[in-house]
């Protein structure tokens, strides 16, 4: 028989509740990680700040709830209940952490941490920019030079093409009758003909 059957104290400290797995498979954590990491901030931390700055290294922000006292809040604005991730008692919260009054509700962390996503992510959006405008600046410089190189091939293309057409219509001018004997291909019909 399992060791945590006979006494509940042997037990393993990383079980979840089906609860605490949906939540955690609900935001793509894998809940056994989860509660782990929540039980590892709560280890090192002896006093409310302590714990504050250990679970914000992982993300999280500590604020009150009316029904539960004390939670921890993403990035998502997920909100996970202390005492049923640690595995404590409310009373065992307060004691640690103090009156739960100080800290600030949920909506409240929720803004701030929106404010704080705004900020980084203008300056992603900014530092994409910029990227972007560096690895466009050979492409458009490519760009530029086709572009210049296409005119001047336009512009020889035309001029050859006049040349041409003024010589051929030299040579037929040539092959054209003058004088009397192009009144008489004029009216016979042959001028046209011979002028196509």
């Amino acid at each position: 028989m399992p060791q945590g059957l006979l006494d509940s104290n042997n037990r393993d400290p990383l079980n979840y509740s089906l609860r605490e797995w949906q939540q955690a498979k609900r935001q793509g954590y894998d809940p056994k990680a989860l509660q782990s990491m929540f039980q590892n901030c709560w280890a090192v931390s002896d006093n409310r700040p302590s714990f504050e700055h250990a679970l914000q290294r992982y993300g999280l922000y500590l604020a009150k709830v009316d029904r539960r006292g004390y939670v921890a809040i993403d990035y998502r604005g997920e909100v996970y209940s202390l005492s049923r991730w640690l595995k404590v008692k409310t009373k065992a919260l307060q004691e640690r952490l103090g009156p739960a009054e100080v800290l600030p509700g949920t909506q409240e962390v929720k803004a701030k941490i929106a404010e704080r996503m705004t900020d980084k992510l203008k300056t992603y959006i900014q530092e994409t920019q910029v990227r972007l405008k560096q690895q466009v600046q050979p492409f458009i410089q490519k760009k530029r030079s086709l572009q210049h190189q296409h005119q001047n091939e336009r512009s020889q293309l035309q001029q050859k093409q006049e040349k041409r057409w003024q010589q051929k219509s030299f040579e037929r001018s040539q092959r054209l009758p003058k004088g009397f004997k192009e009144i008489w291909f004029r009216i016979t019909g042959k001028y046209s003909k011979i002028r196509d």
